[in-house]
């Protein structure tokens, strides 16, 4: 093989000047900071994706139960001011929580709820004033709580909710 072919299939470093006294060559940090950027752009569509299903099931959830007596028990129809908050407790839920189940309970009041399994559940009521109702089985641990929305969750719900997905 010629020295010209071997150039060819074997290049050399383009940016000599640019290498490091470490062994890594420029090229790989351009490669490492192309992987974090796909990576970083993953997450986001991956969370995206998350917000858009919990909204989606939210307006479903309401739609099936915007009627009076939608449970044929005479159920309160979902209240819009309860759909409002729901919204925005959900968009404060982390992300790695996922989709809840969501229905509307008897009072109007929107109920979400996050099951890892029969020790491991999440449930938070959404009263139209704002009002969070939230009881958490963790294992052995339970929390329970009453609070008024805010500016965020309660620290012990944000808590709750991330043990949920240890």
């Amino acid at each position: 093989m010629t020295a010209s072919a071997a150039s060819m299939v074997l290049p050399g470093p383009r940016f000599p000047h640019l290498s490091t006294d470490r062994g890594a060559s420029r090229e790989s940090y351009v490669v490492r900071r192309a992987i974090r950027s796909v990576e970083r752009s993953a997450w986001d569509t991956e969370q995206s994706h998350v917000r858009r299903q919990r909204d989606l099931a939210l307006a479903e959830a309401f739609h099936e139960c915007s009627e009076p007596d939608w449970d044929g028990y005479g159920a309160e129809p979902a209240n819009e001011l309860s759909m409002g908050w729901a919204r925005k407790v959900l968009s404060n839920f982390p992300d790695c929580l996922g989709v809840p189940d969501i229905a509307f309970e008897p009072d109007g009041d929107a109920g979400l709820e996050w099951w890892r399994g029969p020790d491991r559940v999440l449930s938070v009521s959404v009263g139209r004033n704002g009002e969070l109702r939230y009881a958490a089985r963790l294992n052995a641990a339970r929390v329970i709580g009453t609070e008024v929305f805010a500016d965020g969750l309660p620290k012990r719900l944000v808590e709750a909710a991330y043990e949920l997905v240890e």
